[in-house]
């Protein structure tokens, strides 16, 4: 019996429509003004773009502040957000986003 449930369960589960990119989902690339495709390198990293559309990227979640400059968390997968003051807190501290951090994919 405690199989027949287990096996109902999971056919229900495989039954509910996920979406595809959740709205919450973080961007994971970016297309420069050269149109070459970036993302970065580290699997959990973050990606933006600082005030003059140069692509930079770093460990964790990366957030560009209001005077152009980006900013990521230095935790691998780290979160970031902006404060009510408009500052970028991290996760692990903050570091500056970097292109070597980025790959070109084409």
């Amino acid at each position: 019996m405690t199989k027949i449930l287990f096996f109902i369960l999971c056919l229900l589960i495989a039954a509910v429509p996920w979406p595809e990119h959740p709205a919450w989902a973080e961007k994971k690339y970016l297309t420069s003004k050269t149109g070459q495709i970036q993302c970065p390198k580290e699997p959990l990293g973050g990606i933006s773009a600082d005030r003059s559309g140069q692509i930079k990227c770093g460990r964790g979640t990366c957030l560009t502040d209001k005077s152009g400059t980006v900013r990521c968390s230095s935790v691998s997968g780290g979160g970031a957000g902006i404060n009510s003051a408009g500052e970028i807190k991290c996760e692990g501290g903050c570091s500056f986003g970097s292109v070597s951090e980025c790959l070109t994919l084409y």
